[in-house]
């Protein structure tokens, strides 16, 4: 095998060049270069049959000197050198077909075996090569579902059940005085040897940093029964590929109808990585259980958004502080990141300013901007729980402030009115259009000043005007109960009797009976 290896750092490529262990795999260096443009220049030359290149280099890097050796050499390896942090960068090498990455600083001996399994397993390549290829046809957004339908017809998959599971290093450990790099092409052949052990049919690709594995369905095979043979699947290849080095998690998306909705697993597998970082190393999570879970989550939030609007409205403070203790707790236990955190507490402060507007104390909208603002630019979680949780108690401070300045003043209104109709048809609603005030608002003040209700304010009013009318003696009992605004001597009766003690007539023959002054 003819070598190619291109690298701007001069003592990596004469490293390389210099290694013995290419005679004994029957390799010869061919050419080395400092760039993508020198290597071009000798690329028709040497005709080489493996290109190590490295990916940052100045005038022409890696990605395009891959590129354009891909229009004239679609099959030829390449395996691409870079640090660790730059496999972001280097995503865009996968659809290139890249063999492999590793990772600097390597060893002679990493590379030497990535090249020896290339040598060994060209076949084996080639077919990974094609996969490759079937995941870029069926995330491509150029192609339209009727081609890529027609295409996985041909391949008699149109309508297979399958499901996408993807595996992904958790962390690269640095050991001294080296460390092994992580190698694409050695995790992917011992990932397949897992899948071929456990007899299921599956198509691979790679990321960065990982492998995915499109599973189709056994024939026969019952609904989530794919599902159940991936869980076991990815445990396997979890604790069978235990390296030193790093370690593995998995993500299983939901099982898809066709391999049409590619891309919609790909996104749920994501998505389930993401609540690594709560679950921790060697984890394996499932698109299914996540659903539930964030089903759960959105029930517990809006119970906390109706509490909150109760505890802003009883000025409890401290209940106000448990609320986000638990709110907090919850969210961090149900795995939620930043983008949810700051949802949730969005929508508590959504609820204060909702019951700070119905008690008539206005937020002005700068300051609603405001407040939002500083609450997206939290980066970290503690922050943003200790801002909202400040904003919140100073709501509750204002409508503490409002209530005690209006809230006697309020219920003498509400007095003075009754006192002014109480034979006419009012009720709490009128009442506090009267007074310019929300009824919810007026009725909850009345309660905590007096413990009574409206009504009971309006019926106790209206008994002590009928008492005094008794008294004198001029009016019939349903004549008294009519003048003092009850539209039923029944009602007034039993009202009557139930806050006096007596019934209208024995109350005033009572009354008769009693010396005169």
């Amino acid at each position: 095998m003819r070598i190619l290896v291109v690298d701007d750092e001069k003592e990596i490529r004469d490293y390389i060049c210099s290694m013995t262990e290419w005679e004994a795999l029957g390799c010869v260096i061919a050419g080395s270069a400092a760039n993508g443009v020198k290597a071009l220049e000798l690329f028709e030359e040497i005709r080489p049959e493996l290109l190590i290149t490295d990916i940052r280099m100045p005038e022409m890097d890696g990605i395009e000197l891959a590129e354009k050796i891909r229009e004239t050499r679609s099959d030829l390896p390449i395996i691409f050198l870079t640090a660790y942090n730059e496999f972001e960068y280097a995503k865009k090498g996968i659809k290139l077909g890249v063999a492999d990455f590793l990772t600097k600083p390597f060893r002679g001996a990493d590379l030497v075996q990535s090249v020896e399994a290339l040598i060994t397993h060209r076949k084996e390549t080639r077919s990974w090569l094609e996969q490759e290829e079937a995941f870029d046809l069926l995330t491509s957004d150029s192609l339209s579902d009727d081609e890529k339908r027609e295409w996985l017809s041909e391949q008699a998959l149109a309508g297979e059940t399958c499901l996408l599971l993807y595996v992904e290093v958790d962390h690269i450990v640095s050991t001294a005085p080296e460390r092994t790099p992580f190698s694409k092409l050695i995790l992917k052949r011992e990932i397949g040897a897992s899948v071929e052990e456990s007899g299921l049919k599956a198509w691979a690709a790679t990321t960065a940093s990982g492998v995915y594995l499109l599973l189709f369905a056994r024939s026969g095979a019952v609904p989530g029964e794919l599902h159940d043979q991936a869980m076991t699947l990815a445990r396997k290849i979890i604790e069978q590929t235990d390296h030193e080095a790093f370690t593995l998690s998995a993500a299983l998306s939901r099982e898809l109808a066709t391999p049409l909705d590619l891309q919609s697993a790909i996104e749920q597998a994501a998505q389930g990585m993401e609540y690594r970082m709560l679950l921790g190393r060697k984890s394996v999570i499932s698109f299914d259980a996540l659903e539930s879970m964030l089903a759960e989550r959105k029930k517990d939030t809006e119970f906390s958004v109706l509490r909150l609007g109760d505890l802003i409205r009883r000025v409890d403070t401290e209940g106000i502080k448990a609320l986000l203790r638990d709110s907090y707790r919850q969210l961090l236990s149900t795995g939620a990141g930043k983008k949810e955190m700051q949802h949730v507490c969005l929508s508590l402060l959504d609820k204060a300013e909702q019951v700070l507007l119905e008690s008539e104390i206005l937020i002005s909208s700068e300051a609603r901007v405001d407040i939002r603002e500083r609450l997206l630019s939290c980066v970290i979680l503690t922050d943003l729980m200790t801002l909202t949780e400040r904003q919140l108690l100073d709501y509750a401070a204002r409508m503490s402030s409002t209530l005690g300045q209006s809230s006697k003043s309020l219920v003498l209104e509400t007095k003075r009115v009754i006192e002014q109709s109480y034979m006419e048809d009012i009720n709490l609603q009128t009442t506090a259009k009267k007074l310019n005030v929300n009824y919810s608002y007026l009725s909850r003040l009345i309660k905590r000043e007096t413990g009574k209700n409206f009504s009971d304010l309006l019926w106790e009013h209206r008994i002590e005007e009928a008492k005094s009318k008794l008294m004198r003696g001029d009016l019939k009992a349903y004549e008294v109960a009519y003048s003092v605004g009850f539209k039923d001597s029944s009602h007034f009766n039993i009202l009557f009797k139930k806050m006096t003690g007596f019934t209208p007539n024995a109350f005033r023959a009572q009354a008769e009976q009693r010396p005169k002054p």
